[in-house]
Formats: C-alpha cells, sequence, structure tokens
C-alpha cells in the first residue's frame, strides 16, 4: 500500500490519502488513517474503541449501517491508529509501533480485538494505558 502526498500548506507536506472511503481507498492500494476515520462526533464518540468499531461496522450509535460497502477489517483499523497513522505525520521513527527506542505510549484491552466478533468492538473495555513506558491508568483505580 501506498500513501498519496498532498501540500498541506506551502510551508509542510503532509503524507495524505485522496477520497475518505475506506473500502475505495483499500481498492487503489492507499492506507487508511485517522484522518477518515477520524472522531467525527457525534458519529463515533471521542473513543479510538468508538472508531474502531464504527470503522469495522460502519454502523453509528443508533445502529443504522452507514456505507457497509466501506468495512474494513480490526487489524487493518488498528494499523490505521497506530503505523499508518505514525507514518502519516511522518512520526514513524518515533511511534506507532512497539519497538526499542520509540515511544511506548498504547492501551491493554480486556479482549483481543482482533478476536472478538465485530459486533463487540463497542464494548471493549480499557484495562491499563500507558504512555512513555509509563501506567497512567489502571482500570479500578478511580477516574
Amino acid at each position: 500500500m501506498q500513501y498519496a502526498r498532498t501540500a498541506a500548506s506551502t510551508s509542510r507536506t503532509t503524507r495524505s490519502a485522496s477520497g475518505c472511503g475506506q473500502g475505495t481507498r483499500f481498492g487503489r492500494g492507499l492506507k487508511q488513517t485517522l484522518e477518515c476515520g477520524h472522531g467525527d462526533a457525534p458519529v463515533p464518540l471521542p473513543s479510538a474503541i468508538a472508531i474502531l468499531s464504527a470503522m469495522v461496522n460502519r454502523t453509528s450509535r443508533s445502529g443504522d449501517v452507514i456505507g457497509s460497502d466501506q468495512r474494513i477489517g480490526a487489524y487493518d483499523t488498528l494499523r490505521s491508529v497506530t503505523t499508518w497513522a505514525a507514518y502519516q505525520n511522518f512520526q514513524e521513527d518515533t511511534k506507532g509501533t512497539l519497538k526499542v527506542g520509540k515511544l511506548a505510549d498504547f492501551v491493554i484491552l480486556d479482549r483481543n480485538p482482533l478476536k472478538v466478533e465485530p459486533q463487540a468492538l463497542r464494548e471493549l473495555k480499557v484495562m491499563e494505558t500507558i504512555k512513555n513506558g509509563k501506567t497512567t491508568y489502571t482500570a479500578g483505580d478511580g477516574p
């Protein structure tokens, strides 16, 4: 897969893919990132888990199917918010994957999003959040 490059301004170039239809983009060999699977609240609430569910299931919070032909799998959706998003923002050397020397920002979920039924993605719970290699949230520790 590859990105199309567009000029965001005269002083900065960003990596972006034209057109926001996920299925269409994959058909063209373009990577999907949060630029188009964005937190378009109030469609998905401002939550990475809600966005994951919305991109995989293409359903609104009320259950309406919106663009079923634009669904993408959970694995590619996770890559869109990690590896591909870091690449799009020229941060692939410091973010996007878990490797020695990169920032360790990630969450631990109660279940594997690659193994649950697509409809159950919305029910995933964050058990722990790690930012810069340090735990910043643990479920059950309060707000």
